[in-house]
């Protein structure tokens, strides 16, 4: 028998780049792989499994969503220059929650007891994780996202999220018979459901179950992201960073 041949990380992309019709297959490992980034692999790691989600899976919609930019921007000046993660951040900017403030009521069974609403940045001294803040999206529509205490308070709220909108779906799918889906289609169609799940409810129904590429051209944009997330989640993987 010959000697196995071990793919490149290149090489790996571009087959799940394909696999999935992916128009790119990103490298989201980078914001969790080096000792300085451990206080986010480790929040990442506890927040998702409590809430049933992949960590791997959770790291690669958080990410996405522009987790990125509030890492890159906060490493501390002093050695080791570990990630600063307690300061304020608003969730409107790196983590796509637009709609936490207003839509709170719907997440809390998925947060901590704890997990308390104040009214400004002062609030957070006295135990408060979160205040509302309008903000105004893509589409010029206003909106009340959150302002968090640290990236602990963020990483629960994107999480809560996340899960709420996966047992949308799951519930959603059930109701119409369509069985279980596979891992593939449940990551698919989750973030499909973070992106608006007004939408997706509607998309899902017409697709007549969970494989991915039918009706794709009617889920236009949703769909690329999708299955970008998706093919890249997979990649993230293979880093084997994550415990899952």
């Amino acid at each position: 028998m010959g000697k196995q041949v071990k793919k490149s990380y290149k090489e790996i992309k571009e087959e799940l780049r394909k696999k999935y019709d992916a128009r790119k297959v990103y490298g989201w490992s980078g914001y969790v792989d080096d000792p300085n980034e451990k206080a986010v692999l480790d929040l990442m790691e506890k927040i998702s499994k409590d809430l049933g989600l992949i960590p791997s899976y959770f790291n690669t919609i958080a990410v996405g969503e522009g987790l990125n930019l509030f890492i890159d921007s906060n490493y501390d000046v002093k050695p080791p220059n570990n990630v600063i993660i307690n300061k304020p951040l608003n969730g409107f900017d790196v983590l796509g929650t637009d709609d936490f403030g207003s839509e709170f009521p719907r997440y809390k069974k998925y947060l901590p007891s704890t997990f308390n609403e104040g009214s400004s940045m002062a609030d957070f001294k006295s135990g408060a994780e979160f205040y509302q803040k309008e903000e105004t999206n893509e589409l010029g529509n206003k909106t009340i996202t959150g302002v968090f205490k640290d990236l602990e308070s963020a990483l629960w709220a994107f999480g809560a999220t996340l899960a709420h909108r996966k047992d949308l779906f799951v519930n959603y799918g059930k109701s119409l018979g369509y069985g279980k889906p596979t891992e593939d289609e449940q990551a698919y169609w989750n973030y499909v459901y973070y992106q608006g799940e007004g939408n997706a409810k509607r998309w899902l129904k017409s697709n007549k179950g969970y494989d991915i590429k039918t009706n794709k051209t009617e889920r236009g944009q949703v769909h690329t992201l999708a299955t970008e997330r998706l093919a890249t989640w997979r990649y993230v993987q293979t880093k084997k960073i994550f415990s899952e």
